[in-house]
């Protein structure tokens, strides 16, 4: 009879249901009446994530709906197999995203490649 006895029970790590919206920015708008920067956003993703935390949520959320569509639309072009797979895996997104405040709706996460700038909105679901 074997037993399995997990000695670093508390060390276990626990995967926590977050609630993430993934936001496209749309074109950086001057506002004349304010000293700021107006973000139109669009809202491209909104649900329910499983994730380690509030950052690897944030790269899941990113995936399931951006990635993947990216992954898609570049298959045609000679793109290089790290550029490919920064897409879809999890842990590279997460490195890439920045700590971000910048819009009072969705404070979170941003994700820029200098050519489209995504925001990610993370919030622990109930």
């Amino acid at each position: 009879m074997n037993v399995r006895v997990n000695r670093i029970k508390g060390l276990r790590s626990r995967y926590i249901r977050y609630s993430v919206s993934v936001y496209l920015s749309d074109d950086l708008i001057e506002d004349t009446n304010y000293d700021r920067l107006n973000i139109p956003l669009i809202r491209l993703y909104s649900g329910t994530v499983v994730a380690k935390n509030e950052r690897m949520a944030a790269a899941h959320g990113w995936i399931n709906i951006v990635g993947q569509y990216r992954l898609m639309s570049i298959e045609t072009f000679d793109v290089p197999d790290f550029i490919r797979d920064s897409m879809v895996d999890p842990q590279s997104v997460s490195d890439q995203l920045i700590k971000s405040s910048l819009s009072p709706i969705c404070g979170g996460y941003l994700l820029d490649n200098l050519v489209e700038v995504w925001f990610i909105s993370v919030q622990e679901a109930s």
